[in-house]
């Protein structure tokens, strides 16, 4: 019988159509997914889209007509998968939004999801949910509200 080796490796070249943002072209921080056809974004790229449009930038299905952020989530099993592949991304991420919060003047927030363990399911300081729970029209305007601060990662 012959013995086969299998070469399990990935090249992260071929992962990035999957884990990356189709808005910003960069890799997925603060993963959402829209709850109607499940593609994912960054939460700011997201947000600030549907201040303008109430369809979905992938595949233009229309998400609401009022409220969109009603039907977007945090995606935390995707976003653990991108800071697995991606080498570094969650310390180069921490570190631009700890140097963003300085440079106006703030202590950066202890609870920041970049250093939440993956099993921690608590719900994020922005309020929305994950995915698996859904989400509050109180938690999404709370996430429209602080988007505007917090669209720099890009």
């Amino acid at each position: 019988m012959q013995n086969h080796k299998y070469d399990h490796s990935v090249l992260l070249s071929d992962l990035n159509e999957y884990i990356t943002c189709r808005l910003c072209k960069g890799y997925l921080i603060d993963a959402v997914s829209i709850t109607e056809c499940l593609h994912p974004f960054c939460k700011s790229c997201i947000v600030k889209y549907l201040e303008e449009k109430y369809d979905c930038p992938s595949c233009g299905i229309l998400i609401h007509q009022s409220h969109p952020l009603n039907y977007i989530s945090f995606d935390r099993t995707l976003q653990d998968i991108v800071y697995k592949v991606v080498p570094n991304l969650r310390e180069r991420e921490k570190k631009l939004r700890e140097e963003f919060y300085h440079s106006m003047g703030k202590t950066p927030p202890e609870c920041e999801d970049l250093g939440r363990d993956q099993n921690d399911r608590r719900p994020h300081p922005s309020g929305i949910t994950d995915m698996s729970y859904g989400t509050t029209d109180a938690a999404l305007a709370a996430a429209a509200a602080n988007a505007h601060d917090q669209d720099h990662h890009r």
